[in-house]
């Protein structure tokens, strides 16, 4: 088992986390290591990764570099490198996700999977404009910014690796949107590509396939609420603030329907719907839902569709004596299912730990060890061990005997770990059709040309983005998003389009006129000529201003052209009438194209083979069949 922990992308170590206890009991070797996070795990200034990828998530490739050493020297500590299991919780099962989808790994890596309260579906889990980040930590260094950042981001790179570490190190990067990271794993178009976040099952691992062991807690959410509001409770207020961030921070059109929605679903209309520590409660369940577990659920799918051995669980077991204790509405808390799997409860080997377990929940530190020293070894939590063999005394091994752990499947089956753990199904169904079905279907039909039908105006919790009038348009805003703000953006905004469009339709109406006078005084310019050929007419158009050595000349493309005999003895060149031409007494002319400046010399015309010669012009007073300059064609 490879443990990575995964307590934040900024901060923690993998000396908090002491196996012993898991080893000797699970009969498994667990490595655990350290890699890089924060500035020098993380930072991407690349801004178009999909154009021109380069690494950027070292942490990743730490992670990856430990995997290719166990692969390789495991054995010589008796384990064996066909069946390595990659586990991380949190940030740590985030990661674990990224390398089974990247391809930077081979299958050889690893074998199966263990995510434990994080996915790569989750809003935290990527961070979606590091470019904007990086440019804040070198400017802060005095770095320079170069001004094409698409072709030279490696600049800031280099700039920044001559500083000292202290300095990287005391960078403020700036407040943090809630819900959202400001650093962590980004697309740097090699170990993450950006197509990660539209998986669809069957074409997400390439041809590898791992075995999945998948689970949530029932709060995950509940260490980021703060201190009064755990103890206290929300009033109704205090619950949309939450809410209407999570929706701002997150979504990206139909705000309003979105918060209704969300809001409907986590109101208990059988209690006082005022009753603060039940809309506590539900204000957990509701950012608990959506950050972790909706994002766990698919990606148990994504595993499911390869035709993998998928598992999935929910703690739901409070410490009595721990955090939050039971009987406050906090059944199980984000990371808490870690001390029972290393097995705190039974031997306490972790210093920083000081609650006092019973011997229930001792047992059930014993049960997980089983099943997840199972999954390790064969891909089945069921076998081969069972918890009788961990527990000494027979009336403990019937009261506590283990039960059969189910995959899931299409009806989403998943066990319930508490001290008595049980079998059940249809995990959430409600809570994960809205935030899986209904909930993006919603965000899809945000197109409507109407930029104030959705707005969601109010005070926000924590850091949310400040909406302005137009959809999809956001800037960061450490300030409330009150309806004042909102109205004055409107107003400024509609004024700015009315004059945009008054002054349009000016412009449009004027050159309709010029376009107009323009055609009437060309058609006042031409003489009609009627064909003889088929009884359609030809417009002609006579040209006074004679181009040597240009025939024919296009002054107006596929309308007009103006046929010129080439001569270079007389001074005055006369214009030759279509009729004087036949295939056998042509001479060279020159085709000038639609550059002035280039003429083409050709021996025929083949132009004129379709245009029928006009009528011979009769001189009146001399009687006489003759062709006079005033009537050459132009064509």
């Amino acid at each position: 088992m490879v443990f990575l922990h995964g307590d934040s992308y900024s901060w923690g170590s993998a000396a908090l986390y002491d196996a012993k206890v898991l080893a000797t009991l699970g009969n498994i070797i667990v490595v655990t290591f350290n890699y890089r996070i924060g500035l020098l795990g993380y930072l991407n200034p690349n801004p178009a990764p999909e154009r021109r990828g380069s690494v950027s998530n070292y942490g990743l490739v730490d992670q990856l570099a430990a995997l290719q050493w166990v692969q390789e020297n495991i054995q010589e500590f008796g384990g064996d490198k066909e069946r390595i299991t990659l586990v991380g919780q949190g940030r740590g099962a985030a990661s674990v996700e990224f390398l089974v989808h990247s391809l930077m790994v081979r299958q050889t890596h690893f074998k199966r999977v263990v995510l434990m309260s994080g996915s790569i579906f989750s809003p935290w889990a990527r961070v979606e404009n590091p470019s904007e980040v990086a440019v804040r930590v070198a400017r802060q260094l005095g770095c320079p910014i170069p001004a094409d950042l698409n072709m030279h981001h490696s600049t800031i790179l280099q700039c920044l690796r001559s500083k000292p570490l202290d300095d990287l190190l005391s960078v403020d990067l700036g407040p943090t949107l809630s819900f959202l990271s400001n650093i962590g794993p980004s697309f740097d178009g090699v170990t993450i590509k950006k197509n990660f976040v539209n998986i669809r099952g069957k074409r997400s691992f390439e041809s590898r396939t791992y075995d999945s062991l998948i689970g949530v807690s029932s709060t995950d959410w509940v260490h980021e609420l703060g201190e009064n509001m755990l103890q206290e409770g929300l009033d109704t207020e205090q619950r949309d603030e939450i809410l209407r961030t999570l929706v701002i921070n997150n979504y990206e059109a139909r705000y309003r329907e979105i918060f209704l929605a969300v809001s409907n679903q986590y109101t208990d209309l059988n209690q006082d719907p005022t009753a603060k520590m039940r809309l506590r409660n539900l204000t957990l369940n509701a950012v608990s839902d959506a950050l972790y577990a909706a994002p766990a659920i698919h990606s148990a799918g994504t595993f499911l569709r390869r035709k993998n051995s998928t598992y999935f669980y929910n703690w739901n077991h409070g410490t009595r004596n721990g955090m939050y204790p039971q009987g406050t509405g906090i059944d199980g808390s984000y990371g808490q299912e870690l001390d029972y799997l290393f097995g705190v409860p039974i031997c306490n080997t972790w210093r920083h730990q000081e609650y006092k377990y019973t011997r229930g929940e001792a047992i059930l530190s014993a049960v997980m060890i089983t099943y997840f020293s199972n999954f390790v070894k064969t891909g089945n939590p069921n076998s081969p061990a069972t918890v009788e063999d961990l527990i000494k005394t027979r009336n403990d091994a019937k009261r506590n005997k283990m039960v059969v752990w189910e995959p899931f499947d299409s009806q989403r089956r998943y066990l319930n770990l508490d001290v008595r753990p049980e079998m059940k199904e249809n995990f959430k169904p409600n809570e994960m059709a809205l935030w899986l079905r209904l909930v993006p279907q919603l965000e899809l039909t945000g197109t409507s040309s109407n930029p104030g039908h959705s707005q969601l105006v109010g005070s926000t919790w924590g850091t949310a983005r400040n909406l302005t009038s137009s959809p999809g348009v956001q800037q960061m805003s450490l300030g409330d998003v009150s309806a004042c703000e909102d109205a004055k953006q409107a107003s400024k905004y509609s004024k700015v389009y009315t004059v945009g469009i008054v002054f349009g339709s000016i412009l449009v109406a004027a050159n309709t006129v010029i376009i107009v006078c323009v055609y009437y005084k060309r058609q006042n310019n031409r003489t009609r000529w009627e064909r003889e050929a088929r009884g359609v007419s030809t417009e002609c158009l006579n040209n006074s201003v004679l181009e040597p050595q240009a025939v024919p000349s296009f002054s107006t493309p596929g309308r007009t052209a103006t046929l010129r005999r080439q001569t270079h003895q007389q001074p005055d060149r006369q214009n030759v009438p279509l009729v004087t031409f036949d295939d056998q007494s042509v001479p060279n002319y020159k085709l000038k194209t639609t550059d002035s400046s280039s003429y083409k010399v050709c021996s025929s015309v083949p132009l004129l083979t379709d245009i029928p010669a006009p009528r011979q012009f009769v001189d009146k007073v001399r009687g006489e069949t003759s062709y006079r300059e005033e009537d050459t064609i132009t064509c």
